[in-house]
């Protein structure tokens, strides 16, 4: 089961990233579905840490950074969610909207390996570029 957000406030910039970052999104991307979507795991996850944190919201957020150029941020906060920001999740998940262009087709899911219990995204594809650690993207 996929969950698709909503958004509680028209972005003033239609969803594209700000060329604070360089670059810019085509608004004729029309094959990428808009923002990320969350796999069965990622919301099984969400929802025992969300319950665990009744008064938190988890936000993600995209940042300059990581061995691939992007990194994700995963956190829990107590801070209410500004009007542009896209919520999901009976809105306990909260994206700004640059993170949200940025993170634009792509899944957050949850595993369970080796090397931890961790988030992270996968994407479909030549838009964007996970590296290894999966802790981070670049585009392709």
């Amino acid at each position: 089961m996929m969950l698709k957000p909503r958004q509680i406030a028209p972005s003033a910039d239609g969803g594209l990233p700000s060329d604070d970052f360089g670059f810019a999104l085509k608004k004729d991307d029309s094959d990428v579905p808009e923002g990320f979507t969350l796999s069965e795991n990622a919301i099984a996850q969400l929802e025992e840490v969300l319950a665990q944190h009744p008064q938190s919201l988890f936000r993600v957020s995209v940042h300059p950074g990581g061995c691939a150029g992007f990194q994700y941020e995963f956190t829990l906060t107590t801070e209410s969610a500004d009007p542009a920001d896209h919520l999901m999740l009976n809105d306990r998940i909260v994206t700004d909207n640059r993170s949200w262009s940025l993170l634009r087709g792509g899944c957050l899911d949850f595993v369970s390996e080796i090397r931890g219990k961790h988030f992270f995204f996968s994407f479909t594809g030549k838009k964007r570029l996970v590296c290894d650690c999966k802790k981070s993207f670049s585009f392709g």
